[in-house]
């Protein structure tokens, strides 16, 4: 029925957990959708992998990754709830100018999320084939990168744009070995951050939100997903109750009921749903996307071939960047809508691979 590709094991076991999942769960109505939600990626990977089997395909499987990019910025612009001081650094009068057509249709912390994942790949090919990229190209990339990474400024997603730094850092070491002399200076001026604003101080900025509050809130709310891993740790709970379990059996003390969707952190929001097997399964198939990109990145350096180098490294750090922002949030998970968009770079990087 397909090609093999690095991740059919994983695959295997997130379909069997999630099934499981539906099988289980006390809501049948709120379970579905977000079981759907990874089946309908599941398809759309092994679709790109299966349709992705020569260089130019590669390449419009690419653009419409930019393409995707540039519409979720566009929805985010008239669709999203904007904060206005969460960043000082960003004047609220901006927010003025954006149009509120659909409001509150996404989340800014759920947008940030995403838009940061597709930002690697495209400033990837930028800085490796900026050469070789036809004026027509090289234009509409760039103008893509910055509107995207404008919009992600915008959303003032903490989480997001701490993944995106280091993506981008990392990226510039991939891209120019010098670029290993930032690495120190960029921990020296995070102690100067940590020395001037103190630890505590600084990681209730980094943890504070609208539902959590501070660390305090964040810890609270992690402390009930290890009570929920501890007491269902084979099958997990059924995906999306999240807050209905936790509101039943472990209450919250700082958090008002109904008011914590999941667990803010994608590796125990992924144990939560599907139990061990579940994030094992999970673990496995990034270590495969992680693996490929850099094997397909290795290739196109020797091979000369910019834009595969710059791609592959891109798609890489795509997931260093899911993997940091998943230490805040969990929103990439099954949880949301957009989370197929996920699926869609995964396949892509198998493509590349194959």
């Amino acid at each position: 029925l397909t090609i093999r590709t690095p991740v059919d094991f994983g695959v295997l076991i997130l379909v069997i957990m999630s099934a499981i999942s539906l099988w289980l769960t006390a809501l049948t109505n709120v379970t579905y959708f977000q079981v759907m939600r990874i089946w309908v990626g599941i398809a759309l990977f092994y679709t790109i992998a299966n349709w992705t089997n020569s260089f130019s395909r590669l390449r419009l499987t690419a653009w419409l990754a930019v393409g995707s990019a540039v519409t979720l910025g566009i929805i985010a612009i008239i669709g999203v709830d904007w904060a206005f001081d969460k960043l000082p650094i960003i004047p609220a009068s901006i927010y003025s100018f954006l149009p509120s057509i659909l409001e509150n249709w996404f989340h800014r912390n759920v947008m940030g999320g995403y838009l940061v994942l597709f930002l690697p790949p495209m400033i990837g090919i930028l800085l490796f084939a900026w050469q070789r990229l036809s004026w027509l190209a090289r234009g509409f990339l760039l103008l893509s990168t910055v509107f995207v990474l404008s919009v992600l400024v915008l959303t003032q997603s903490r989480g997001a744009l701490i993944a995106f730094a280091v993506a981008f850092g990392l990226l510039l070491i991939f891209r120019w070995r010098w670029a290993w002399v930032l690495a120190p200076l960029g921990v020296v001026g995070l102690l100067v951050v940590v020395y001037y604003l103190g630890p505590s101080r600084l990681l209730n900025f980094i943890s504070s939100g609208v539902s959590l509050g501070g660390i305090d809130g964040r810890l609270e709310v992690w402390s009930r997903a290890v009570y929920m891993i501890q007491d269902f740790p084979a099958l997990g709970i059924g995906m999306g109750l999240f807050s209905d379990v936790a509101d039943i059996l472990y209450p919250f003390f700082i958090q008002e009921p109904g008011s914590i969707p999941h667990a803010h952190n994608i590796l125990l929001q992924i144990t939560v749903d599907l139990g061990i097997p579940g994030l094992i399964a999970w673990i496995s198939s990034i270590l495969g996307i992680l693996l490929v990109s850099f094997r397909v990145y290795r290739l196109g350096v020797r091979s000369d071939i910019p834009w595969l180098a710059g791609l592959s490294a891109g798609l890489f750090l795509s997931q260093v960047a899911l993997l940091v922002h998943g230490m805040f949030d969990a929103v990439t998970w099954g949880l949301m809508r957009l989370s197929p968009l996920v699926w869609l770079l995964w396949g892509i990087a198998a493509a590349a691979g194959i």
